[in-house]
């Protein structure tokens, strides 16, 4: 009997390499010159990171989209699921405090009101990207990442409103000001404004009070909109530290930008690596 499920257990595995290798980065592939305006380059680096090299803006950011959508789309189409509020058609009932808090909140009605404020150019440079993320889509539909095959999910074409909802998201995940604020209040509730000035350094005793007297902050939060407030998908991570010297004082005599993102380590990370060359 051992050596059955031994036999199942491989049989099973060689089913799950052949469909994960199914979806790896394909190397060669062409569009017709009405989606281009002119060739593009892309190459991958022992790394696996990919560099594109395009004659105009336009080529270059479809070409980012599509390899793009190639090595991440899975990680896409969760976050794209989280911002919208659609992650329990997926998942069923494990996600729905999830998608009440993202509809609450309102990433993807406020994605909708920040279109208008792009800029012409901006908004071109979007829908070619956009364009690109659907063109992968198109041409290897049969080639998704195995986690489709293995939710059934069938994912729809990304619009511009996808976009603009997960930068929306992201904005929620690089803040934590709202939180602390009402953190704050509990402390003015339990031993009064004066004291509590006194506790925070960076409060001044003649600034008001933000939140509104009366309101029951443990059960606002506890409430059923907020119950998924700090899931792994929507949790914040509290911002990030920067500066900067001038090439005037760096003893290379070029300018120095220092970044501490407070990210969670996550696999794939948040950010995409790519060489953008125009």
């Amino acid at each position: 009997m051992s050596l059955f499920y031994n036999f199942i257990s491989k049989v099973i595995q060689l089913c799950i390499h052949q469909l994960s290798k199914k979806s790896l980065p394909q190397t060669s592939w062409s569009f017709p010159l009405k989606v281009l305006h002119d060739s593009i380059h892309i190459y991958r680096d022992h790394w696996g990171v990919p560099h594109i090299y395009a004659n105009n803006l336009h080529d270059l950011l479809f070409a980012q989209g599509f390899v793009h959508a190639q090595d991440r789309f899975w990680q896409m189409e969760l976050s794209r699921r989280t911002a919208t509020g659609t992650l329990s058609e997926a998942f069923g009932k494990d996600a729905l405090n999830l998608d009440i808090t993202a509809r609450t909140l309102g990433f993807q009605r406020l994605g909708k009101k920040d279109i208008p404020l792009l800029t012409p150019q901006m908004l071109e440079l979007m829908e070619a990207h956009i364009a690109g993320i659907n063109a992968y889509l198109k041409k290897y539909k049969d080639q998704l990442p195995i986690e489709f095959t293995l939710t059934q999910v069938t994912p729809k074409k990304w619009t511009l409103e996808d976009s603009m909802a997960y930068s929306r998201l992201m904005g929620w995940q690089m803040s934590h000001a709202w939180h602390s604020s009402w953190i704050r209040q509990q402390v003015v509730n339990k031993i009064g404004l004066e004291k509590a000035t006194d506790l925070d350094i960076h409060y001044s005793e003649d600034n008001p009070s933000i939140v509104a007297e009366g309101i029951e902050v443990n059960k606002l939060l506890d409430g059923s909109a907020f119950k998924a407030s700090q899931d792994p998908f929507l949790k914040q991570n509290g911002g990030s530290n920067s500066w900067a010297i001038s090439p005037q004082k760096s003893t290379t005599n070029h300018a120095l930008l220092c970044n501490d993102p407070h990210l969670g380590l996550t696999a794939p990370a948040i950010w995409y690596e790519n060489h953008l060359h125009c």
